[in-house]
């Protein structure tokens, strides 16, 4: 850094020879140089990174779909129960417009209490 002050102050005075300015110009060229590597490995670590980051989130969301597609294959393998159409040796009249499946059959807020 010292140098290419030194170097500058005598290109700026007419001070500074052939040889010097060719020596700054080889040195700023490598500098430069090397800052344009680091900055590309940097753009190059921060590309990687956001790579990782999408791999991961897409192993997750493979992972949910997973459990989701097991979850609707055991819905789909459960049987659905038939309606109970006799109960207690009684024969139930069965109906599609009643919460609880039945004519005539009610649910109460109280479990020992009946409506009649």
């Amino acid at each position: 850094m010292a140098k290419s002050r030194v170097a500058a102050w005598r290109r700026h005075t007419g001070e500074a020879g052939q040889e010097e300015e060719e020596e700054e110009e080889e040195e700023g060229e490598d500098d430069d140089g090397e800052d344009e590597v680091e900055a590309e490995v940097e753009e190059v670590e921060a590309v990687e990174a956001e790579v990782e980051e999408v791999e991961a989130v897409e192993a997750e969301v493979e992972e949910v779909e997973a459990v989701e597609a097991e979850a609707e294959q055991e819905e789909e393998e459960e049987p659905e129960e038939a309606p109970v159409q006799e109960a207690e040796g009684l024969q139930l009249h069965l109906s599609s417009r009643s919460k609880t499946g039945g004519q005539r059959t009610y649910t109460s807020p109280h479990p020992y209490t009946s409506p009649l």
